[in-house]
């Protein structure tokens, strides 16, 4: 993700937007790190002979530093301090991203950066600036809203997912196939809602699922 950009950090019942404009009581500003790729271990057996084997690798944890501003006076600014406090720390904060492509989510870990004092000796007219170290212990960002795939069961000859041309169907059998690409590069798990009235129901993909009495 480029950067600056807008930022909305929400944790116990509250979303606070740190803004990209530095408008409004918070701001994000540029040299925030750890949005991009994800770091990873990778294991490699050293051999008797030259070189190794590489044996693969995973995804680590994320880290993140994010730098935020407090804006106001400084009782404004201390203020919004104790509410960026109470909304990070809470177990469950997350940073939301809004982007054309939709709102993605990643649940995180509060580390340090607001641990600050602001007295009339140390804090700035107008604003103060914090970093704030995060860990996401799931590094993936998760789109806000699943894709969703629908197949009806009908008498007659009917379109059975936009992929497929006519397919005969009856009230007791629903036999097709339907790929459905995910855009991500996270595993992504599947939720299947059955709709009946029906007897029983059968769904596998690839040679494994499952049956509904």
């Amino acid at each position: 993700m480029a950067e600056p950009f807008d930022l909305y950090v929400e944790g116990n019942g509250s979303s606070l937007l740190l803004s990209k404009k530095g408008e409004g009581r918070f701001g994000h500003i540029a040299g925030s790190t750890g949005f991009g790729m994800i770091p990873r271990s990778t294991r490699i057996r050293e051999g008797a002979s030259e070189g190794g084997a590489y044996l693969g690798t995973r995804v680590s944890t994320r880290p993140l530093l994010v730098k935020a501003s407090i804006l106001g006076t400084l009782e404004e600014q201390r203020s919004g301090l104790d509410v960026l406090r109470d909304t990070i720390t809470a177990e469950d904060s997350r940073l939301v991203v809004v982007r054309e492509d939709g709102t993605w989510l990643l649940p995180v870990n509060y580390e340090s950066g607001l641990e600050l004092e602001l007295t009339r000796t140390s804090a700035n007219g107008k604003y103060t600036l914090a970093d704030i170290a995060l860990t996401a212990t799931q590094p993936y960002w998760l789109l806000s809203e699943s894709t969703v795939v629908e197949a009806r069961v009908s008498d007659g000859v009917r379109v059975f997912l936009d992929d497929l041309a006519g397919l005969p169907l009856s009230d007791s059998v629903a036999i097709a196939d339907s790929v459905v690409s995910n855009p991500g590069d996270a595993p992504t798990p599947v939720v299947w809602l059955l709709r009946g009235p029906c007897g029983s129901a059968e769904v596998s993909i690839g040679g494994r699922g499952f049956s509904v009495p």
